[in-house]
């Protein structure tokens, strides 16, 4: 990402401590962006704050367990509070589980697609006072050993209606 021409940004990513969410930050921080990330690690934010600070920009984190809708409302409105505003919300994490059984299923709609609806439910009163934009990220996680999770799909493709 290299675009001298965005104006500084409140940037909310949910799942930003690794791989794909973590460049997406760096991006961001790198085109003088306002950064939060969440992660269920702290001591990966903590790493991921720290590469981030490198770039010359602190970065606000909370560690939050996407599955979980109060951890979610909770981290949402820290984020805001930390950065004034949100003007992007980056749905990255993932839950995907290993199996077709109920438990899996559940266990990744819980955090594919559940977690950005709350998320972006709970990023809209923000969101309504900026040019806001929303963006939702999904990839080929949802095949593991030869197992197509069929949920992981599904999930992300509803996530991007």
């Amino acid at each position: 990402m290299s675009n001298t021409s965005l104006r500084p940004q409140r940037v909310l990513i949910a799942g930003g401590s690794r791989g794909i969410g973590l460049a997406i930050a760096e991006g961001f921080v790198r085109n003088g962006a306002q950064v939060s990330i969440c992660a269920r690690n702290a001591a990966g934010l903590a790493q991921a704050a720290a590469a981030l600070a490198a770039h010359g920009a602190p970065v606000h984190t909370l560690p939050c367990d996407l599955a979980d809708a109060t951890q979610i409302d909770a981290y949402v409105h820290a984020a805001a509070q930390a950065l004034g505003g949100l003007d992007v919300v980056i749905n990255n994490a993932s839950g995907f589980g290993h199996g077709n059984d109920d438990a899996s299923w559940q266990a990744g709609l819980d955090v594919d697609l559940m977690a950005a609806v709350r998320c972006n439910r709970a990023a809209l009163p923000y969101l309504r006072s900026s040019e806001a934009a929303v963006g939702a990220l999904g990839g080929d996680g949802g095949e593991d050993s030869g197992v197509v999770c069929a949920w992981h799909d599904h999930a992300r493709h509803r996530v991007s209606l």
